[in-house]
């Protein structure tokens, strides 16, 4: 549907219905309400009129006289240009009431918050349209268009047409293909879903029972979904917004001969009403956990027919005979589909710093308990911020330090991606039969890019929506309210966990790659490691010359000792190098104890220990980038950066103290030390705990949350929120005393 269609769908919908008017803060009728919030405004003082958060976060921000710019770190986690460009999109999105949020947003129906939904997507593409945004041109501009879509804070119809489905056609599309299909994406003539996972398999694509069978006789494929387990399941605006899908599905000759997945577009509506296609059964797939505006589906095909031309063929072609033509380096399909991975690893680090910026703000307003230490000029009676707790900063402040430390590591990835996605698309390869360039492709960067990128992306997903959570219930009650911001975000978050691949599996995928290559350095003594392992070529030097049974931390046992970041990056080196060892001595042990047994079996068998590796390699990176990032960095920005990947990796350490205890890494005098250098290093951060949120620079707008406010003025505003719900107006209250539930009286005839 096009969007001048689309567009008028809509405003009839409003006309008829009117359902996308935004509330007002006050509720007609209740003049008791009014009255009451009236009666806290005319109090005297700001404390008296629950504004004292302003001079709370006020005081937070001078904190010990705010050691670093925040301007110039806000360019360090954003880069100059998104700092800029950012708040123009916001600036653009705010000024739409449609992108309102407020109590009475989240009582809709979820029919009404997925046409809301529609609106959302119109208002917003028009204003992408007016900016200059293109969606199909790739790089900057394409990005760009991504970062509006995802300001507007909810999923919107048109996500995975935006996240999934163009990226495809332009990466794995021929000129031709490209030629005929991105131009329709663009004006939104063509709106597209991508249709992969099945009610019956998911990440193990071997497993796909959707076929596609070649009919040399009409130059077409025919699909089907054979059985009840093959039925498409999940796939986001399918059920009604896409009119097209690109439909993952096992490719057959005519000759019964089954040659692996291949992706082909089919259509699923008419361009004319929108009904479904003969042989298309689709809908949706019901409530979940979050993504109520999103309309996730289902789709059966029943010997639907589609020409040969809509099977993407830039890696693999059929021939009009139905002869197969495979690029020699097909392998690099794959790879032009890890953008994903790569944006939701840069991603997760924003989601957890909204979140810690919510939790800390409001634990800098939230007064609870008595001064901990008696204190000159201070009331002991007083109560204090619950942000002075050092059990709330352990809670909080090695999450924030997290979320720069998982910033730096993602801003890497995406640009390592980037240049390796860009050195393909310039190398040629437009043709099966073509031989793809090999200036400026280095296909040995690979499989180390892949591994990373999907161990990360299980890591950093996991930590970002825990970190979310315990962000929540930091918040005590109010945390619970959807006023906060934090349960929205984490039922929004909380799929980063499965789509795009199950964590546990993309964690074991990396942890293939990285018993592979133990064993080839063990194989190929000297040999050189992929870089991010180059780790692993040290411990393996310093085993074969070492004569003491174990290794030690060189670390001094002192607070400067253990915080120094290069010797806790050495220890992070030292943990995940003794894991990988440990999981390729188990790996060949099962292969020993197992006569026949398969490489992959034993790897499967091993899954335990070869997860714990993975996981220890992936923390490994995230120092490595971290320490980079801060000796990077800006000068002023350098010493405080320095404590918060201080904190971050002492944190670490003590939460998972076994690993270095198990071989006698760590000594009881470096855990003492340790221990002793975390509690320093919380004060320390505290003190610029606020500004560090600051400097992330989300706007009201973005964290849409009453404790996260920027003002700091949360009492009142809450009262507004709850003003605004539904439940208080005058029908609701009608309504409950028709239906009381307290049970009429009856009269009782004597006995």
């Amino acid at each position: 549907m096009s969007l001048t269609a689309l567009d008028e769908r809509m405003r009839q919908a409003e006309e008829t219905e009117g359902r996308y008017s935004t509330p007002t803060s006050t509720v007609p009728g209740h003049s008791w309400m009014v009255s009451v919030s009236g009666q806290f405004a005319a109090k005297r003082t700001p404390q008296e009129r629950g504004e004292g958060g302003s001079q709370l976060l006020a005081r937070e921000r001078r904190g010990a006289g705010r050691v670093f710019s925040q301007k110039e770190m806000n360019f360090l986690l954003w880069g100059p240009f998104w700092s800029r460009r950012r708040l123009e999109l916001v600036a653009a999105l705010e000024r739409e009431p449609i992108f309102r949020r407020d109590a009475a947003h989240y009582e809709h129906s979820r029919v009404d918050r997925f046409r809301i939904a529609l609106r959302k997507g119109v208002v917003y593409r028009q204003i992408a349209q007016r900016m200059g945004l293109r969606l199909t041109s790739g790089g900057q501009p394409y990005d760009e268009w991504l970062g509006l879509q995802d300001l507007v804070g909810e999923p919107t119809p048109d996500h995975l047409h935006v996240m999934m489905f163009v990226p495809a056609i332009r990466a794995l599309g021929t000129p031709e293909q490209r030629e005929e299909w991105l131009p329709r994406c663009e004006d939104y003539s063509v709106v597209g879903c991508y249709a992969q996972t099945e009610m019956g398999h998911g990440t193990n694509l071997r497993g796909l029972e959707t076929t596609a069978t070649f009919l040399p006789e009409t130059q077409e494929f025919q699909l089907s979904t054979p059985s009840l387990t093959s039925i498409k399941w999940w796939p986001g605006n399918m059920a009604k917004s896409a009119n097209h899908a690109l439909v993952m599905a096992n490719l057959v000759l005519p000759d019964g001969l089954t040659v692996g997945g291949q992706m082909f577009i089919v259509p699923l509506r008419s361009s004319e009403g929108h009904a479904p296609m003969p042989g298309v059964y689709v809908g949706d797939i019901g409530p979940k956990q979050g993504y109520s505006p999103n309309d996730n589906g289902f789709l059966a095909l029943d010997a639907v027919r589609i020409p040969r031309k809509n099977m993407l063929s830039k890696w693999v072609q059929v021939s009009p005979t139905g002869e197969v033509h495979a690029h020699p380096k097909g392998q690099l399909a794959y790879a032009a589909m890890m953008h994903v991975r790569a944006y939701l690893v840069l991603a997760c680090s924003g989601y957890l710093g909204k979140a810690c910026t919510i939790a800390i703000r409001y634990s800098c307003v939230r007064l609870q308990g008595s001064s901990l230490l008696p204190s000159e000029g201070v009331d002991p009676s007083s109560e204090i911020p619950v942000l002075s707790y050092p059990t709330q900063q352990y809670t909080l402040l090695p999450l924030l330090a997290l979320s720069y430390g998982m910033r730096f590591t993602g801003t890497y990835m995406k640009q390592a991606h980037d240049r390796f996605a860009a050195s393909v698309a310039e190398a040629g390869g437009e043709s099966a039969n073509s031989e793809m360039s090999e200036v400026g492709v280095d296909l040995s960067l690979l499989p180390e890019l892949h591994a990373n990128l999907s161990g990360l992306k299980a890591l950093f997903t996991t930590l970002s929506t825990d970190g979310i959570e315990t962000c929540r219930k930091s918040c005590g009650g109010h945390g619970y309210s959807i006023s906060s911001g934090l349960p929205e975000m984490y039922a929004h978050w909380i799929p980063s966990c499965t789509y795009e691949g199950d964590n546990t599996v993309m964690m074991l995928q990396c942890g293939r790659f990285l018993v592979k290559v133990y064993g080839a350095a063990l194989s190929k003594r000297g040999s050189k490691l992929p870089p991010t392992l180059a780790y692993l070529q040290e411990y393996l030097k310093i085993r074969a010359a070492r004569s003491t049974p174990h290794a030690t931390w060189t670390a001094a046992a002192s607070v400067e000792g253990v915080s120094n970041v290069h010797e806790l990056l050495n220890a992070f080196a030292h943990r995940s190098a003794r894991l990988i060892e440990v999981a390729w001595k188990a790996v060949q042990k099962y292969t020993l104890l197992n006569a026949g047994c398969t490489h992959d079996a034993a790897l499967s068998g091993c899954s335990l220990e070869v997860l714990t590796a993975a996981t220890a390699h992936c923390w490994t990176l995230l120092m490595q980038h971290y320490v980079v990032g801060v000796e990077s960095s800006p000068k002023g920005c350098r010493h405080i950066l320095t404590k918060l990947c201080s904190l971050m990796g002492l944190w670490r350490v003590q939460e998972e103290l076994g690993d270095w205890l198990e071989d006698q890494y760590v000594t009881t005098r470096q855990t003492n030390a340790m221990r002793l250098a975390i509690k320093t290093l919380l004060q320390e951060v505290r003190e610029e705990a606020v500004n560090l949120c600051d400097a992330w620079g989300f706007t009201d707008f973005e964290l849409n949350s009453v404790l996260g406010r920027a003002d700091g003025n949360v009492y009142p505003h809450l009262l507004r929120w709850a003003e605004a719900s539904s439940m208080n107006s005058p029908t609701t209250e009608a309504c409950a005393r028709v239906e009381s539930l307290v049970p009429a009286q009856r009269s009782h005839s004597k006995m």
